[in-house]
């Protein structure tokens, strides 16, 4: 039989445990590790909120559309022309409007979603719609970086 066998003592080498070295790297690696989880977390959240700019911008063009569409007794060429500024509607035309008063009507209301004195739909947005020569909206917006772009024909 061996002699160490029945031992109850443990040898000194047996005890060592972890040193200070073995322990800093393993915090060193874990850290790296959380590190790029939470930059995972940041990249999801700035994609998330650009498919949601990019979906109020889908909306934006869809209102225009349909505005333009609505409003066909005004003639091609009607609602043409950057809007940018928030202007004055001459007036309110929830009820009965001639043609030429409801495109500054809807010209003005557009201009309230995008103004950057309230409460914008899209950060630094404008709106240009184009009839020649392929009837065409186009927004732009963004705040960092390159704006965002959509172009829609109608």
């Amino acid at each position: 039989m061996n002699k160490h066998a029945f031992s109850s003592a443990p040898s000194h080498r047996s005890c060592r445990g972890f040193s200070l070295f073995e322990v800093l790297i393993t915090v060193v690696v874990v850290s790296i590790g959380l590190l790029g989880l939470a930059g995972l977390q940041f990249a999801g959240l700035r994609a998330s909120n650009q498919a949601q700019d990019h979906t109020i911008a889908t909306h934006l063009a869809q209102d225009v559309v349909e505005r333009i569409r609505a409003n066909q007794a005004a003639g091609v060429g009607a609602y043409n022309g950057p809007i940018t500024a928030a202007g004055t509607a001459s007036q309110d035309c929830s009820a009965v409007c001639t043609p030429a008063q409801m495109v500054q009507y809807d010209l003005y209301q557009l201009s309230q979603m995008i103004a950057t004195a309230g409460t914008p739909v899209l950060p630094n947005a404008s709106i240009d719609i184009a009839t020649n020569p392929n009837n065409t909206v186009t927004i732009r917006w963004g705040d960092q970086g390159p704006n965002q772009t959509m172009v829609i024909n109608y």
